[in-house]
């Protein structure tokens, strides 16, 4: 996910600054590292690394704000960073918990608009009208096929009866 626009703070960060920042979170975990401290260390993936857009942002905000934590907790053992990494976590799952509900209601009202009770059978329906709605829309183009395998796929599920969604 590259994002063109980056946030406000992007702006105003130089390629300088950003490299700054990388050498600074790469001592870090250095540092944690040869003191045997648990740590996390995230890799961001198709996207722009050289580039300050809000995934990087995030990615070297929250793995610095642990490590950071980590760190105290371990090495200088302030029972503050710990009960704030504790605190940190606890909001973390309540905001997965609501973007997880947020996504499960944006998916639930897109494939009922296809009717049906079975799930797969909604999945199936909508791939369908999407293939035929992209060539209904598109002039001129050639429209984006879903891979027949993928419907396969679908079909041998629901012909089996497996319709375990919780996987």
């Amino acid at each position: 996910m590259t994002t063109q626009n980056p946030n406000e703070h992007g702006d105003d960060i130089t390629p300088e600054q950003l490299r700054a920042f990388y050498v600074k979170r790469d001592s870090l975990r250095d540092a944690l590292t040869r003191s045997h401290v648990p740590h996390i260390e995230i890799q961001i993936v198709d996207d722009e690394q050289d580039k300050y857009t809000p995934i990087v942002e995030t990615a070297l905000t929250f793995e610095m704000l642990v490590n950071t934590l980590l760190g105290n907790y371990a090495l200088a053992n302030n029972q503050s960073s710990l009960a704030l990494l504790f605190y940190i976590t606890g909001e973390l799952h309540n905001i997965t918990h609501l973007s997880a509900d947020l996504l499960m209601q944006w998916v639930k009202e897109h494939l009922d608009i296809f009717g049906g009770s079975n799930p797969i059978e909604n999945v199936l329906d909508m791939l369908d009208h999407t293939d035929k709605q992209e060539s209904e829309d598109v002039e001129d183009s050639t429209p984006t096929e879903i891979p027949d395998i993928f419907k396969d796929v679908l079909k041998e599920i629901l012909e089996n009866g497996d319709t375990n969604t919780d996987t």
